[in-house]
């Protein structure tokens, strides 16, 4: 997104030189060699990689080159909506590569000529049916950048007609669809280098909004290959169940490495095969990536074996059944701006420890058989966000340490709310320097919304933490309750009543108080002055 607004701040500040031509559309008819579809009507045609062509929202849709022969230094989208290129003509071994808008991009039976291809910008490159420039050779694509290439085409890359070595620099991510002619095994192949730890390895579907399952054995080991140095991800962009054998990465003279595994815009992958033990080698596991946005969901489903321990650097990592994540041993680390969602259900326990960095979030239905530190700015939401539910926490002793700065956040409706379940100890480490913070949001149904049929003029009483045990030490003042984005769904609640947090039994509780109305004021203060009147009479009767 930072290059694509780059980009789209260059072309306002600046004149285009004469290197530059900007795509119009304006005749309709999508033809490449028609001056009418180009600002100033001018068609580039130096075809010696030093143009740089821009297209814009306006010129969206397909773009036939027919029989042109292409060579441009690069090409800029500013799009949201898709583009296809589509021909048999165009040499795509841009110079500086392809920015891609935040709308997907298909080159369909492009010819390619190898070289580099930088891709970088959120939307999706579709490679379909590439056709190598000559038509005896194994051309090879250097593909780098940040952007996300997919082969879709039934020639991508299965005959000698086609690239058929793929190298994968910076942070590439290149992935193949059921429309791919080979197998997983045969798509690697293809892969002659990976140099970059975060590269992407994708398998992705056709159709998004369906579940693509694949049984085929994922053997990311690349043995006997001496450009393998680094680790990488086995990713998608859509919605993927994988079911085979998995085994993770061979690092030369390194042994097997974590399985890497990453969902990308939004996707979901899923790993319904077993990791852990002899055959699929796999040790420990590393979900997402640090600092990436649109980060879908990882679930790790089945009962596992490997002992190394799970690390959450983005996304969310879902965990659905019993031990998903291995020996109970191993560590669950939980990175800033990580997910870790327990279980849709409270029949689902997880038993190993969990370390949660500031920045991170915990969240679900399930249970916490080990001790849980809430750690300064971590995150704690019971169901999910805009969904009521219960977290529970069973570990012996102190189940439950919250300290001072964490974040826990809170869903009301009228007559339901999150709740903390403890069956143990809770250490509350809040002071009034640093108080826990209590985000309150108000939920209609199974998202955010307003309240339903809520009186203000009433006092309500919502309970979020409840306990066996007696509850002791508790201070409102370690607590701040911000309630700006439930007043945000209910304007009209603003100044007719105070929310704040308070004991009741061994129960903690969000209280709502009406604050009196002005009629409710003056008979107030009338009554007083009455009982003044009335006991200034008696004391006088007394004398």
């Amino acid at each position: 997104m930072k290059r694509l607004l780059i980009a789209i701040s260059f072309l306002a500040a600046v004149t285009l030189t004469a290197a530059d031509y900007t795509w119009t559309g304006a005749a309709g008819d999508g033809n490449y060699d028609n001056p009418l579809n180009w600002t100033f009507r001018k068609i580039p045609s130096a075809n010696n990689g030093t143009e740089t062509v821009y297209l814009t929202e306006e010129g969206a849709g397909t773009i036939n080159f027919g029989a042109n022969k292409v060579r441009l230094k690069a090409l800029v989208f500013l799009n949201s909506t898709p583009y296809t290129f589509a021909g048999n003509g165009m040499n795509i071994g841009l110079v500086d590569g392809i920015t891609l808008g935040s709308g997907d991009v298909t080159l369909d039976s492009v010819q390619i000529a190898g070289g580099t291809l930088q891709v970088d910008g959120p939307g999706k490159l579709y490679l379909s049916n590439p056709v190598a420039a000559d038509a005896t050779a194994v051309v090879p694509l250097d593909i780098r950048g940040t952007g996300k290439v997919i082969l879709t085409g039934r020639k991508a890359g299965a005959d000698d007609r086609t690239p058929q070595s793929y190298t994968l620099s910076s942070e590439a991510y290149l992935g193949y669809t059921e429309n791919f002619a080979s197998s997983f095994a045969e798509f690697l192949q293809n892969i002659q280098a990976i140099s970059d730890p975060n590269a992407i390895v994708g398998i992705d579907s056709a159709n998004p909004s369906t579940t693509r399952t694949v049984s085929d054995h994922i053997d990311l080991s690349l043995l006997g290959r001496t450009e393998q140095t680094t680790p990488y991800y086995i990713g998608t962009t859509s919605n993927i169940n994988l079911t085979g054998l998995i085994t993770p990465t061979f690092t030369t003279g390194g042994g097997y490495d974590a399985l890497y595994l990453a969902a990308l815009d939004d996707g979901y992958l899923k790993i319904s095969s077993q990791l852990g033990g002899s055959a699929s080698q796999v040790n420990a596991v590393v979900i997402g990536k640090a600092g990436l946005d649109n980060q879908g969901t990882v679930e790790i489903a089945g009962a596992n074996s490997y002992s190394g321990g799970t690390r959450v650097l983005g996304g969310t990592l879902f965990v659905n059944t019993n031990n998903a994540l291995g020996a109970t041993s191993g560590t669950v680390s939980v990175s800033s701006g990580a997910t870790l969602n327990l279980g849709s259900s409270a029949s689902v326990s997880l038993y190993n420890p969990v370390v949660l960095d500031p920045g991170s979030t915990i969240t679900g239905y399930g249970n916490y058989i080990s001790h849980i530190t809430l750690s300064t700015g971590a995150n704690l939401v019971p169901g999910g966000f805009g969904r009521i539910g219960e977290i529970h926490f069973h570990s012996p002793g102190t189940s439950l340490t919250i300290e001072a700065g964490a974040i826990w956040h809170v869903d009301l409706s009228t007559t339901n709310s999150d709740k903390l379940c403890a069956w143990n100890n809770i250490d509350i480490l809040g002071n009034r320097l640093v108080p826990i913070v209590i985000n309150l949001y108000s939920v209609n149904g199974n998202d955010f919304g307003p309240l339903l049929n809520f009186d203000p003029t009433q006092a309500y009483s919502w309970t979020i933490l409840s306990r066996n045990q007696t509850l002791t030490g508790f201070d409102s003042d370690y607590f701040n309750i911000n309630a700006d984005a439930l007043l945000a769904y209910n304007p009209k609640l603003a100044g007719l009543g105070d929310f704040n947090i308070e004991q009741i039994g061994n129960n903690l509780a969000i209280t709502f108080t009406p604050v009196p109305e002005p009629g409710t004021y003056a008979l107030m203060l009338l009554g007083l002055a009455t009982m003044g009147v009335m006991k200034y009479r008696r004391r006088r009767a007394r004398r």
